[in-house]
């Protein structure tokens, strides 16, 4: 039989996409705003930046789904990315909340979003700027975290050698030399003293048999990104949780190779069962840091996706906390 293709019509999408730019002192950020077609106020979303460079493509899918939820959605490119101005090495979490935060200020200001009902979404690192934001604009009204912001920044960047060295099979002595190695390593970063000293210390670990595992070098503690660190390794998450009287929603993947996922677990039970906090944590088995999983065998498409269950579960604890009409 005879093949032929033939053009269909696009198909419309059920939201508007708006080239939007906002200021957060003298850095002005650019980004889009995905706004349902339905009529009167909606909740809304400002969605949050992991580490690294992060223009706002990243979270097309992501805001894609929050519009087809009713929710207006704001994505934006991170500092010194895409269109927006400024360097994110420059500055620490802080500045970051407040770039999410005049992101806030900017949706109150539409009359398509219930200002009461605007919060934050975002992965990994985006964890702890939104826990920095929501501490420091009480219009938050929720988050949603993936896979962060449970641990104290120093501990988490421990967590991937802890894990690496046991899955090679080393001994928890081995483990606890070479973490110690690291926070030798750290107070030079944070004090910006002693990295000679350090370096000379150091040497004999050169010797260790897991030495080439660890794939590292330590760099001059006044290097960009050891200066970047040093703002943000002792933010510590737990004090701020214990002081939010805001919906919290926590999603990991039980294999995360980069977040001690069982240790965040614990802390997050702990510090609703002894405040009463809202906070609501959901744990996907086999899944990595991104949540996602491993296809069925045989799946055509063999690469790791989301459970539909992270995105329904997500759409109803919205619904549940009257984020979603």
């Amino acid at each position: 039989a005879p093949f032929a293709l033939k053009r269909a019509a696009k198909p419309e999408r059920p939201y508007t996409v708006e080239e939007v730019t906002f200021a957060n002192g003298d850095v002005t950020l650019a980004g889009a705003v995905y706004a349902p077609k339905t009529p009167g106020r909606h909740g809304a979303v400002v969605i949050l930046h992991g580490s690294g460079d992060n223009p706002r493509w990243h979270f097309m899918q992501g805001a894609d789904w929050f519009a087809r939820q009713n929710m207006v959605c704001l994505i934006f490119d991170k500092r010194g990315n895409g269109k927006s101005n400024g360097k994110w090495l420059d500055v620490g979490f802080n500045e970051l909340a407040d770039d999410g935060i005049s992101g806030l200020r900017m949706l109150q200001a539409r009359a398509d979003v219930d200002p009461a009902k605007i919060g934050f979404w975002g992965i990994s690192q985006a964890g702890w700027i939104m826990e920095a934001a929501a501490q420091r604009c009480a219009d938050t009204a929720f988050f949603v975290s993936i896979s962060g912001g449970t641990a104290l920044v120093e501990r988490e960047g421990y967590w991937d050698y802890e894990r690496m060295l046991r899955n090679h099979g080393y001994s928890e002595a081995d483990v606890n030399d070479a973490i110690d190695m690291f926070r030798r390593y750290n107070a030079v970063v944070r004090t910006g003293e002693g990295y000679q000293a350090f370096l000379e210390w150091m040497q004999p670990m050169r010797n260790k048999p897991y030495w080439t595992l660890l794939e590292w070098a330590p760099r001059p503690p006044d290097a960009i990104n050891q200066r970047w660190y040093r703002r943000i390794m002792d933010f510590d998450p737990v004090p701020i949780l214990r002081t939010l009287d805001i919906p919290m929603l926590f999603i990991f993947g039980e294999a995360d190779d980069s977040n001690p996922t069982a240790e965040g677990v614990a802390m997050l039970n702990r510090v609703a069962e002894e405040t009463g906090k809202d906070i609501t944590v959901r744990v996907f088995p086999g899944a990595d840091h991104g949540v996602r999983v491993a296809p069925e065998h045989g799946a055509a498409f063999p690469f790791r996706v989301r459970p539909e269950e992270f995105w329904t579960g997500t759409a109803q604890w919205l619904e549940e906390k009257g984020m979603i009409p």
